[in-house]
């Protein structure tokens, strides 16, 4: 299925080299629209942001540290900057732990539902939102962007608070 209307947002802090391979590897699974910001990592991660820029994302950088939900809102500013038209957004929840399958799958099922929040991986289930646990990744439809943008909170705060007002608002949401 073609995922290339889907735009990752890849937020990220000191990440570790195997980051470019992770963005190969989603190139190669049919993402045209990977979203990269540096929340302030510092100039020893610069080269490593140079090549995935490189290798075609979309990049930002904070000068400083401001946490992981300014790093997720920045990536939805600059993918919606891109002037491409995005069927949905998918967000890897756990730093460092890139699935290209997984999140092509996240994708795959956005395309099916058109609308729906999809989670992707273990992490609770619609008892439980927000719950103990997040899930691996978030699909984010194009009718949550303004939810998204506006979620304030930070960490992994961001995504609960995310989930539990996507939640709240009677959006679909796929296991």
């Amino acid at each position: 299925m073609d995922v290339s209307d889907i735009a990752v947002l890849i937020p990220a802090f000191r990440p570790e080299e195997t980051l470019l391979l992770h963005i190969r590897e989603l190139k190669e699974a049919g993402f045209v629209w990977i979203v990269v910001v540096d929340d302030g990592s510092g100039n020893e991660y610069r080269k490593l942001f140079r090549k995935a820029k490189e290798l075609g994302c979309v990049f930002a950088r904070h000068k400083s540290h401001v946490g992981r939900g300014a790093a997720v809102r920045s990536a939805l500013w600059m993918a919606l900057l891109t002037g491409e038209k995005h069927d949905g957004f998918v967000l890897p929840c756990a730093p460092g732990k890139l699935s290209p399958k997984q999140l092509k799958s996240v994708a795959e099922r956005m395309k099916e539902k058109p609308g729906s929040l999809v989670l992707g991986g273990s992490g609770g289930d619609a008892d439980s939102l927000p719950g103990e646990r997040l899930p691996e990744s978030i699909g984010i439809p194009p009718c949550l962007l303004e939810l998204a943008l506006c979620t304030e909170e930070d960490g992994e705060n961001y995504e609960k608070s995310f989930l539990a007002q996507a939640a709240h608002s009677n959006s679909f949401v796929v296991l």
